[in-house]
């Protein structure tokens, strides 16, 4: 679950076209001058990236991992895929994205409605019952 600061930064920076290139292979190149291949399979709102079926690349050598975490603030560069189209990508992630606040928002004014109906309900019917005690 993503904080409203995370969506912030989502809606309002180059992050969501990094959501867009998760679940595909490419590069993170890191500030230390290592760099890091694998599947990008998640991305936060802070640019941390869980990757998968990692190779790790440093000026030791090279090292494989199942999985590997970065932490965003190491990154200096990441690769966007060829076969990605970034001005429609991220016109796509922030249309979904926007499509997907709106609907928490209505979701949310619906469940305010019922419980505004439910009290409505308990009050009228605490009404009844002292009407009959008279």
């Amino acid at each position: 679950m993503e904080t409203k600061r995370e969506k912030f930064y989502m809606m309002n920076s180059m992050l969501c076209l990094l959501k867009v290139v998760e679940g595909k292979r490419t590069t993170v190149e890191m500030r230390d001058e290592k760099e890091v291949t694998g599947v990008i399979k998640h991305v936060d709102g802070y640019m941390n990236i869980s990757m998968e079926d990692v190779v790790f690349k440093s000026l030791t050598g090279k090292k494989k991992f199942d999985k590997f975490f970065v932490n965003g603030k190491t990154i200096r560069y990441v690769h966007i895929p060829d076969e990605i189209n970034m001005k429609s990508a991220m016109e796509a992630k922030l249309k979904e994205m926007c499509t997907y606040t709106a609907s928490m928002r209505v979701r949310q004014e619906i469940k305010d409605q019922a419980w505004a109906k439910l009290k409505q309900k308990e009050r009228r019917a605490k009404a009844e019952i002292k009407k009959e005690r008279k």
